[in-house]
């Protein structure tokens, strides 16, 4: 096993979407505080909610993983995409909720509508041609983030070095992570042009 195999390996568990979104999304809240108010009494009520939200998603996804499993010794890779899906929307759903029950501001919610508008055609995709979900979210929150601060730009070397890492560590095709970054970026774009026109706190 060669030295650049074994960091690839390492690279897609650094940069799994499980945990690179709750890292994006905790920069999302921070720049959401700094934008409405400096109190940390409200920074510590937005970083809260984002982790109760990603906590009921994950948990939400374990356990329907957990039913996979168990009716099932062999399945297609599109029934864990679709659990994680789920665990994610639902996540994403309850943030929205909250963020606006509370007035924290617009940047989560644009940047969770964002990240919904992606996941529809990445799980209708998902289901017909094994689309990479690595690249795809990967790709989305650093969109968002550079829209929110151009400076956040140096970003995209994380999903471009996860299209690399998809087809090496035997994954996916070069095709279907480049499909991934195009879906991650292109739609994403919707939440981006919502943020840019100031219409998150309506929308």
């Amino acid at each position: 096993m060669s030295l650049f195999y074994q960091l690839m390996l390492i690279y897609q568990d650094v940069f799994n979407p499980k945990y690179f979104l709750l890292l994006s999304a905790v920069l999302i809240v921070f720049y959401d505080w700094k934008n409405s108010s400096h109190d940390s009494r409200h920074l510590f009520g937005r970083l809260a909610v984002i982790s109760a939200c990603y906590a009921i998603g994950i948990e939400t996804m374990d356990f329907l993983l957990q039913q996979v499993y168990a009716h099932s010794s062999s399945f297609p890779q599109y029934l864990e995409d679709f659990s994680a899906i789920a665990g994610m929307m639902l996540g994403l759903t309850l943030s929205v909720a909250l963020w606006r029950k509370l007035g924290y501001g617009r940047e989560v919610i644009c940047g969770a509508l964002g990240l919904i508008a992606v996941s529809v055609p990445y799980t209708a995709i998902s289901y017909i041609w094994n689309i990479s979900g690595h690249v795809t979210f990967t790709a989305a929150p650093v969109t968002y983030l550079t829209a929110l601060d151009r400076r956040l730009a140096i970003l995209y070397v994380i999903p471009a070095i996860m299209v690399l890492n998809r087809p090496v560590v035997g994954a996916h095709t070069v095709l279907q992570s480049v499909a991934g970054l195009i879906l991650g970026i292109s739609m994403m774009l919707v939440g981006v042009r919502c943020y840019r026109a100031g219409s998150c706190t309506t929308c």
